[in-house]
């Protein structure tokens, strides 16, 4: 009886998850027309996503008449975890660039919280197929973009197994917005990265173990593997490389050591992350933008017990990659 209801269980999810692919089959996309709040003692924000899970307007499938269309896909950052919808560096880049009067500029967020480079890739391939577009931007966080591409600290395999359940996409979606409802003073997964390798940001922005610069070489390859997807059907990429706090002011370093991170004063000084990925880039040929020396110097950028941009941070470098855009000053 006890294998008898194991086989029928088995069957009934192997069924499920084949309906589940079928009716979505990119199960990293954000809900369609949803809206929900977010609460944290530093910010309370409302998300609203539209048709086809951008946290964004409707847009149309084909780019109109004299518009320039960009997709910016990345993680929590371009999604803008703690801020409004129209507070996002993707939709302040948006409203710079139209200042022109006789620019017409269509800017799509495709940010999505809690993913990494490979699904950048497959983000991309998906919402090109959704819209038609010109340029898309990829916004890579060094806190966290180096890991998530092959994440050191677990076993792999399963996570890309995992990965690949609709079940489990779907069900880690639910409870991750449900734990956001509710956040209490910092980020569930910051305490989580924070018990299982507290070496997490020393990896990420220092790249000193051989895991980790593995790491890095995966990411690099999902990067070149979009730029050469972009290329093959005639559109352009650029790279935005998004520091961490720690590396801009030294007063986050204390947050992140009160939970229990290993932090180092040469997160300030040495940027191996950059150098390494900035260098990979120019190899390359891929236009990118890195931001550590325009965000050096500048105070509250980021949240206190988060470590995402706040609206003021969101705005700078919304405002800067727009002023490097129109100077054509990028790499």
């Amino acid at each position: 009886n006890i294998l008898l209801a194991g086989a029928v269980l088995g069957a009934c999810f192997l069924v499920l998850e084949i309906v589940l692919h079928i009716v979505f089959p990119l199960g990293l996309t954000n809900p369609a027309n949803t809206t929900y709040e977010l609460t944290h003692p530093e910010y309370n924000m409302t998300i609203t996503t539209n048709s086809f899970g951008l946290r964004d307007r409707d847009f149309t499938k084909e780019v109109p008449e004299g518009v320039y269309r960009i997709l910016v896909i990345g993680d929590s950052f371009t999604f803008g975890i703690g801020v409004q919808n129209n507070e996002t560096y993707p939709k302040i880049f948006e409203l710079e660039l139209n200042k022109d009067p006789s620019a017409r500029i269509e800017v799509l967020n495709v940010g999505k919280s809690g993913i990494g480079p490979q699904e950048y890739l497959e983000l991309l391939k998906h919402y090109s197929q959704v819209y038609d577009y010109d340029i898309v931007v990829v916004g890579f966080y060094v806190g966290n973009d180096v890991i998530d591409s092959k994440d050191p600290y677990i076993n792999e395999g399963l996570i890309s197994l995992l990965k690949k359940s609709r079940i489990v996409t779907m069900t880690f979606n639910l409870v991750t917005r449900l734990a956001q409802r509710n956040t209490s003073k910092v980020s569930n997964i910051l305490v989580f990265n924070a018990k299982r390798a507290p070496q997490f940001f020393e990896d990420s922005l220092l790249l000193e173990s051989d895991d980790v610069k593995e790491s890095m070489a995966q990411a690099m390859t999902y990067i070149l593997d979009m730029g050469e997807y972009s290329q093959s059907h005639g559109k352009k990429m650029v790279v935005l490389v998004i520091p961490q706090a720690m590396q801009v002011d030294k007063k986050y370093h204390a947050f992140f050591s009160g939970l229990g991170f290993d932090v180092r004063d040469e997160f300030l000084t040495n940027p191996r992350a950059q150098t390494v990925l900035d260098a990979f880039l120019e190899k390359n040929g891929i236009v990118y933008i890195d931001l550590l020396s325009d965000l050096k110097g500048h105070d509250d950028l980021y949240f206190l017990t988060d470590d995402h941009m706040n609206a003021k941070g969101q705005e700078f470098i919304g405002k800067v990659f727009a002023k490097k855009v129109l100077n054509d000053t990028v790499h």
